[in-house]
């Protein structure tokens, strides 16, 4: 107490002293491990609620943002060299097995390649096709059509879901190229061939005749076919011509059978 002048008592004053140990104050940050395993104890209910939601929601996060896929390829396999017993046989340069390879990787995004991919019954009704309004737009964004490494591996490949569909569908695009692309080139070098092959037989018929000719001629010559004039030289000469002609039909037989 603090007395004043006159003797009478005054208001309480307060003294400082020392200040008793309480809880920590969590809001100004002093919460450490302790205080947070005991918060945790009281209150385990609602943690593993929260975690369960954040965990939920961040499982769906991950799954649309990398969803589940397969893939599935067809390979096929283009040679720059061609295999030949002949001889002198002109031979692909790497310039020009560039543009094959080009070609082919064009053909198998064209228009008229996709629609007979999807032709099949059963391929435009897939699960992978049924919402999609132009299919053939569809595989020309989705299909992938490479050559790895610049190889001589063409690579027909698709990726998605379900695996099932994929495969079918892509074993429909690589049935496609073998009829379409492969079947109409060996198509058509079996037609020059079949041309060629009858323009052989009418020259050997023709070099026949020929020849009988210039035996009936010589007998009617009284000569034999040794003895030469001017008609004999020109039927010869007709005949040589022939066979030139000959072996050049022939030669390119050879190379359409090797390739």
């Amino acid at each position: 107490m603090v007395q004043s002048h006159n003797g009478a008592p005054t208001n309480p004053l307060a003294i400082a002293g020392p200040v008793q140990p309480g809880a920590p104050n969590v809001l100004r940050g002093g919460m450490d491990a302790n205080t947070f395993l005991h918060a945790l104890r009281r209150r385990w209910m609602l943690a593993l609620g929260m975690g369960l939601v954040v965990g939920a929601g961040a499982a769906i996060a991950l799954w649309l943002l990398f969803p589940e896929s397969s893939s599935a390829t067809a390979l096929f396999k283009v040679r720059i060299k061609q295999d030949t017993i002949l001889r002198d046989v002109n031979q692909q340069t790497t310039q020009d097995f560039e543009i094959l390879k080009k070609t082919q990787l064009a053909l198998l995004k064209s228009k008229f390649l996709l629609t007979a991919a999807i032709r099949p019954p059963g391929i435009a009704s897939l699960s992978i096709l049924a919402g999609e309004r132009d299919k053939e737009e569809w595989l020309q964004d989705h299909l992938e059509v490479e050559f790895p490494q610049q190889g001589e591996i063409l690579s027909i490949s698709l990726t998605g879901t379900p695996p099932e569909d994929l495969a079918l569908l892509v074993d429909s695009v690589a049935d496609a190229y073998k009829k379409e692309v492969l079947g109409q080139e060996t198509s058509r070098k079996m037609t020059i061939h079949d041309m060629m092959e009858r323009s052989l037989q009418n020259l050997q018929s023709e070099i026949k005749h020929k020849y009988e000719d210039y035996i009936d001629i010589a007998k009617g010559l009284g000569r034999t076919t040794d003895e030469r004039d001017p008609e004999t030289d020109l039927l010869i000469r007709d005949i040589a011509d022939t066979n030139t002609k000959i072996q050049t039909l022939t030669s390119g037989i050879f190379q359409l059978q090797t390739d």
